[in-house]
């Protein structure tokens, strides 16, 4: 984890070619029982600052689409801050005209 925020979280914009493997490199340490949830949820939430709203929310939404073993621990991390009131997570989240359709097949692929 402190290879991703010393090299990869100062990149800023130029994580976005890689935003979805970054995200599934990550997820897997929000899952139940890892020993890494809050340092990784942190993590992410600094991605969700340091990129445009609107690429973190599609990325999210790619993974939970693409991706049937992260689902679960992407599905948590959206849900976590959904409920989360005006954290700039949960509002990029909440913003889900942006990728209405995507977000509607993600929901019905899980």
């Amino acid at each position: 984890l402190d290879i991703y925020e010393q090299y990869f979280l100062p990149l800023g914009p130029g994580l976005l070619p890689a935003l979805q493997g970054f995200l599934l490199a990550l997820l897997p340490g929000i899952e139940e029982g890892s020993e890494h949830v809050e340092r990784v949820t942190h993590l992410l939430d600094s991605i969700c600052s340091a990129i445009p709203p609107s690429s973190f929310a599609i990325g999210l939404w790619n993974v939970l689409l693409h991706s049937p073993i992260m689902r679960q621990p992407a599905a948590g991390y959206i849900l976590s801050h959904l409920n989360k009131g005006k954290s700039h997570v949960s509002v990029t989240l909440k913003r889900i005209e942006e990728c209405s359709s995507l977000v509607v097949t993600s929901l019905t692929a899980s």
